[in-house]
């Protein structure tokens, strides 16, 4: 696999992460029976939400910005508020947004809000 395609896959890890969060807390009132799997899963979302993955992400934009075609960029924009270019300039994605949008605490405030 080629360093441009892993980019690719880590963005695509980001992006389907954050989908995830969100399910697991509109399921959050939902009765469910066997729930145990839980825990592994927020030990897996704080993996992705350190200040050092955020920073390799942003390098990673901000050095090849041809990873960030409108789709994609649309995508970073609505849901993480970063990660796309204005003006020639790229606009970092945050790591407090990130630890918002993937936080699985059903108490969390709209995350896209």
């Amino acid at each position: 696999m080629s360093s441009a395609e892993a980019q690719r896959y880590l963005l695509e890890i980001l992006m389907a992460a954050s989908i995830i969060a969100d399910r697991v807390r509109a399921l959050s009132n939902a009765r469910i029976e066997d729930d145990a799997g839980l825990p592994e899963l927020k030990v897996a979302m704080e993996k992705l939400t350190t200040q050092d993955v955020t920073d390799t992400i942003n390098r990673m934009l901000a050095a090849d910005t041809s990873m960030l075609d409108d789709e994609t960029s649309k995508i970073f924009v609505d849901v993480f508020g970063g990660g796309h270019i204005v003006d020639g300039k790229y606009v970092p994605l945050t790591n407090e947004r990130i630890k918002k949008v993937m936080s699985l605490d059903p108490r969390t405030d709209d995350p896209l809000s």
